[in-house]
């Protein structure tokens, strides 16, 4: 059983989409078309999967969390969930590009890239991408840390992907390395917030049960500090090459 599969509709609900313009650097840097077949290796509820579908002309979603896959399934007819270790998923020469959206800091990234690299055709590509919050140094963002940090210790990493580069660089499997990223800013109201806390793995899987009443009775006290409505800047940065 996967972490995820406690709280995938609130996954699906509240964590951050894509911004188009991303998209958009996608279809035009991918070549993406509906000739394409790819892969969303770690797709989750398929947050990804649903902007790039209509573009492509099949795309393979793959996931440990059942939970997860069965959002997933229904993003479109193109889809097709596959429930699988990410870790241990290989389909040699089957792809044209293969996605990791927001999910490589959960996997194993020598046994990965391997097996992306014997997956994907011979002119194939990788992309790994997160979203990440670019607002961690606001109060509000300090005091709901400092909150989630009474109820466990456990690692928090809130700027997924920094060594990404060197990652793939010291895999020797990828060549034409490249690097960008896309600012964008979400409007929250107060409970829209707490949805994207739920949706956050150090929050409702981490803290206990017993006290998630109190934390989120905590944090809505925080965020109504800071106003009606939360502003919070996000970054989309995207690690991608070719394989050799």
């Amino acid at each position: 059983m996967s972490r995820y599969d406690n709280f995938p509709q609130d996954y699906e609900k509240y964590r951050v989409e894509y911004p188009n313009e991303f998209i958009d650097f996608l279809k035009y840097e991918f070549k993406i078309n509906k000739t394409k077949i790819c892969c969303d290796l770690g797709c989750g509820t398929g947050k990804f999967a649903k902007r790039i579908l209509p573009f492509l002309k099949q795309l393979e979603g793959i996931d440990i969390s059942q939970g997860m896959l069965e959002i997933a399934s229904r993003v479109g007819t193109k889809f097709k969930p596959i429930h699988y270790d990410a870790n241990k998923f290989l389909k040699e020469s089957s792809y044209d590009t293969i996605f990791i959206s927001h999910s490589f800091h959960w996997m194993d990234y020598e046994r990965v890239l391997k097996n992306c690299a014997k997956s994907l055709k011979k002119s194939g590509k990788i992309a790994i991408f997160w979203n990440n919050s670019l607002s961690r140094n606001e109060n509000y963002y300090i005091k709901i840390q400092s909150l989630i940090r009474k109820y466990h210790s456990k690692p928090i990493s809130e700027h997924r992907g920094l060594n990404t580069l060197n990652i793939l660089e010291q895999s020797g499997l990828f060549k034409n390395l490249n690097f960008k990223k896309f600012e964008f800013e979400i409007k929250y109201t107060v409970d829209e917030y707490l949805g994207l806390l739920k949706s956050k793995s150090y929050v409702s899987d981490d803290i206990p049960k017993e006290f998630h009443d109190d934390f989120f009775k905590n944090a809505k006290q925080i965020l109504l500090e800071e106003g009606d409505i939360i502003i919070e800047t996000f970054v989309t940065e995207i690690y991608y090459g070719d394989k050799n």
